[in-house]
Protein backbone atom coordinates (compact mmCIF):
# COMPACT_ATOMS: atom_id res chain seq x y z
CA UNK A 1 0.00 0.00 0.00
CA UNK A 2 1.05 3.20 -0.51
CA UNK A 3 0.21 6.98 1.80
CA UNK A 4 -2.53 7.66 -0.71
CA UNK A 5 -4.01 3.98 0.54
CA UNK A 6 -3.32 4.27 3.92
CA UNK A 7 -5.22 7.32 3.80
CA UNK A 8 -8.33 5.85 2.44
CA UNK A 9 -8.05 2.96 4.68
CA UNK A 10 -8.21 4.94 7.93
CA UNK A 11 -10.99 7.53 6.44
CA UNK A 12 -13.22 5.20 4.99
CA UNK A 13 -13.23 2.50 8.04
CA UNK A 14 -16.57 0.37 8.49
CA UNK A 15 -16.21 0.22 12.26
CA UNK A 16 -14.06 0.50 15.18
CA UNK A 17 -12.35 -2.64 14.61
CA UNK A 18 -11.36 -1.84 10.84
CA UNK A 19 -10.03 1.67 11.75
CA UNK A 20 -7.56 0.55 14.88
CA UNK A 21 -5.95 -1.99 12.08
CA UNK A 22 -6.03 0.73 9.35
CA UNK A 23 -4.42 3.06 11.61
CA UNK A 24 -1.71 0.40 12.89
CA UNK A 25 -0.96 -0.62 9.53
CA UNK A 26 -0.18 3.09 8.31
CA UNK A 27 1.79 3.76 11.64
CA UNK A 28 4.01 0.67 10.48
CA UNK A 29 3.91 1.92 6.81
CA UNK A 30 4.88 5.88 8.11
CA UNK A 31 8.32 4.26 9.96
CA UNK A 32 9.38 2.25 6.75
CA UNK A 33 9.34 5.65 4.86
CA UNK A 34 10.64 8.03 7.59
CA UNK A 35 7.60 9.95 8.01
CA UNK A 36 5.02 10.78 11.02
CA UNK A 37 1.67 8.83 10.88
CA UNK A 38 0.10 12.33 10.06
CA UNK A 39 1.87 13.13 7.29
CA UNK A 40 0.62 9.68 6.01
CA UNK A 41 -3.09 9.95 7.08
CA UNK A 42 -4.07 13.47 7.58
CA UNK A 43 -7.14 14.70 9.88
CA UNK A 44 -6.36 12.01 12.96
CA UNK A 45 -7.75 14.93 15.05
CA UNK A 46 -11.23 14.01 12.87
CA UNK A 47 -11.48 10.51 12.74
CA UNK A 48 -14.50 8.74 11.70
CA UNK A 49 -16.80 7.81 15.23
CA UNK A 50 -19.22 4.97 15.23
CA UNK A 51 -21.77 5.56 17.75
CA UNK A 52 -21.98 6.62 21.39
CA UNK A 53 -22.23 9.41 23.31
CA UNK A 54 -18.52 11.51 22.94
CA UNK A 55 -16.65 10.44 25.89
CA UNK A 56 -16.50 13.04 28.69
CA UNK A 57 -12.60 13.73 28.23
CA UNK A 58 -11.63 12.97 24.57
CA UNK A 59 -7.65 13.38 25.67
CA UNK A 60 -5.88 10.48 23.79
CA UNK A 61 -9.48 9.35 22.51
CA UNK A 62 -9.34 8.85 18.98
CA UNK A 63 -12.37 7.34 18.16
CA UNK A 64 -15.37 5.59 19.61
CA UNK A 65 -18.49 3.30 19.33
CA UNK A 66 -21.02 2.44 22.18
CA UNK A 67 -18.86 0.40 24.14
CA UNK A 68 -15.11 0.89 23.53
CA UNK A 69 -12.90 3.71 22.31
CA UNK A 70 -9.96 3.68 20.53
CA UNK A 71 -6.50 5.06 22.38
CA UNK A 72 -2.65 4.30 22.16
CA UNK A 73 -1.04 2.16 24.50
CA UNK A 74 2.10 4.09 25.29
CA UNK A 75 4.08 2.38 22.92
CA UNK A 76 2.55 4.43 19.83
CA UNK A 77 0.52 1.43 19.31
CA UNK A 78 -3.59 2.43 18.47
CA UNK A 79 -5.52 -0.38 20.52
CA UNK A 80 -9.55 -0.55 20.97
CA UNK A 81 -10.18 -0.56 25.13
CA UNK A 82 -13.59 -0.96 26.70
CA UNK A 83 -15.27 2.50 27.57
Amino acid sequence: MNANEHKTAVHSAANLRELCDALNEAIAYSDRIDRSVEDVVLGLTSLTTFGGEEPADTDEIWSWNDTHVITTDGRGDFIIIPR
